[in-house]
């Protein structure tokens, strides 16, 4: 009976912490669900559903803002050199 009682309480505290991980997690998990980079970036862009818009995360959002960055500085790094 007491083992019985110790594993249901192990049961109960461990179903708590995996619902304080997915409340603690969610938005983050719900950006990246519906980021089409991400998908693309785990090789699964073919089961992107069409019925989802493409929208972005905030890490590929920085990544390509980077890349954008440093596309426009070299754009204009030429232009000054070329006459």
């Amino acid at each position: 009976m007491t083992a019985l009682l110790f594993l249901w309480s192990i049961v109960g505290v461990l179903l708590l912490q995996v619902g304080l991980l997915l409340w603690l997690c969610w938005p983050t998990m719900g950006a990246k669900l519906h980021c089409a980079w991400c998908w693309k970036r785990v090789h699964l862009a073919h089961l992107y559903p069409e019925s989802w818009s493409s929208t972005i995360c905030e890490t590929h959002y920085r990544h390509l803002l980077t890349q954008s960055t440093a596309r426009r500085v070299r754009r204009r790094a030429t232009q000054e050199v070329a006459p």
